[in-house]
């Protein structure tokens, strides 16, 4: 939004980053077997990080 005069020019900025309206995670996926066969990695499957929280930013410019 912006307000235009001879002298005056005022501007409102609002910057976001990472809207996505879902959690992205990062899913183990390393399997691990024992010499038996069996499955050893507790964590497969299991969701072991996420992506940083959102950003906003609101800016505002006076030139005048």
């Amino acid at each position: 939004m912006a307000l235009k005069s001879e002298a005056r020019f005022f501007e409102i900025r609002w910057d976001v980053q990472r809207v996505q309206p879902y959690a992205v995670c990062r899913i183990d996926t390393t399997a691990r077997f024992d010499p038996a066969g069996n499955q050893v990695n507790g964590r497969f499957g299991q969701a072991i990080a996420s992506r940083p929280p959102r950003i906003v930013q609101l800016g505002l410019l006076l030139t005048f």
